[in-house]
């Protein structure tokens, strides 16, 4: 049996995790123009033309909702995505660009980015990058602090948030409060203001182990030394080991339910998007191997790509650059970092930049 007196500070402990994180706010939920932290900083010398050095880019979902707010630059094109999207560059596609794509975005995050976006200004061309998992309703993951974004971005669609979604919302914001990741942000703000220095680096000239994430100024992400000089047997080994450890039901008609339903909110947001700008919806292959593995547990798994190549065969302002397959495009093992994030050189083999070029001047 545990003590009144542990009982008793357990929940003193309790009450001061709440209030801590309440009042610094670390994630900027409730007060976001307000708070001096971390990720705006970096959002802010991004903006500047500066390259950023990070150890970690797990709440790069802020980094570039700052990026929005603070670029002045009205760049015609945007790429709103997930990290599978995080190599694509101005230099990949030969014009101007600045790359939303942030970890684990699913279609609410895109949504909820683009009238971010469209507060500001109207892109020339928006290029939506895909997964397989913005089809299926057990997936959202949208934060707290781009909610209200979601939900406006419905509403233009004539949609609403469903229960679910709000239930989510809600759960959110309470786990919030005791989350020892949002803590542990507390505690960096606290100690930040008082040393008066940043967990993170501005210059190249502190990057000489290859440990660190580069933050390109337009958005795209330079990976550590480790994964970009990764060979080809490192790659296969992790995907391998990967193979092994998928469940039973993992990327089966049970495991992956393709949802007609967010398919009709996906091509309503296209819709939208390409009133005002011209659209592409990117679509990246996967690892040779697990794309093979995928097709033989289930064909609903690639659904969408089949359906949106239908959808809009024959559009002007709306078209489909990539394939889920690496066959199609002919990328190659050596051409991933693992089962789902492709290099730059398979970037390149998409020939992104004519297509760019040619949707742009039609």
């Amino acid at each position: 049996m545990f003590s009144k007196y542990f009982i008793f500070n357990l929940i003193i402990l309790f009450f001061f995790n709440i209030t801590l994180n309440f009042f610094v706010d670390p994630y900027g939920i409730f007060r976001d123009e307000n708070n001096n932290i971390y990720e705006r900083k970096i959002a802010k010398d991004m903006t500047n033309n500066k390259s950023v050095f990070v150890k970690s880019v797990m709440k790069d979902d802020l980094i570039k909702y700052f990026l929005v707010k603070y670029d002045k630059s009205k760049t015609p094109i945007v790429l709103l995505g997930s990290s599978r999207g995080y190599k694509i560059s101005s230099n990949i596609i030969g014009k101007n660009l600045k790359n939303y794509s942030i970890g684990a975005a699913g279609l609410e995050d895109r949504i909820a980015f683009f009238y971010l976006i469209k507060k500001q200004y109207d892109p020339k061309l928006v290029i939506v990058q895909i997964d397989p998992h913005n089809f299926s309703d057990s997936f959202n993951r949208i934060q707290p602090y781009f909610f209200s974004y979601y939900n406006e971005g419905l509403h233009n669609l004539g949609l609403k948030p469903s229960f679910k979604d709000r239930l989510r919302n809600l759960k959110r914001k309470l786990v919030y409060y005791v989350d020892p990741l949002t803590t542990l942000e507390s505690f960096k703000i606290l100690y930040t203001k008082v040393i008066g220095k940043d967990f993170y680096l501005e210059n190249t000239s502190d990057y000489n182990n290859g440990n660190y994430y580069e933050l390109i100024f337009d958005g795209h992400i330079v990976s550590p030394d480790k994964f970009e000089k990764k060979s080809i047997n490192d790659t296969n080994r992790l995907v391998l080991e990967m193979l092994k450890g998928i469940n039973p039901t993992d990327y089966t008609e049970q495991g992956y339910i393709f949802s007609p339903a967010k398919f009709h909110t996906f091509i309503k947001f296209i819709n939208e998007i390409s009133k005002t700008s011209k659209v592409i919806i990117l679509i990246p292959p996967y690892h040779p191997l697990i794309y093979k593995t995928i097709q033989t547990r289930t064909l609903n798994y690639f659904e969408s790509e089949k359906l949106l190549n239908k959808e809009y065969y024959n559009s002007n302002n709306i078209r489909i650059v990539g394939s889920f397959s690496p066959f199609a495009i002919n990328c190659l093992d050596i051409d991933f970092y693992d089962y789902s994030h492709p290099k730059e050189s398979c970037f390149k083999k998409m020939k992104i930049a004519w297509e760019v070029h040619d949707i742009i001047n039609k």
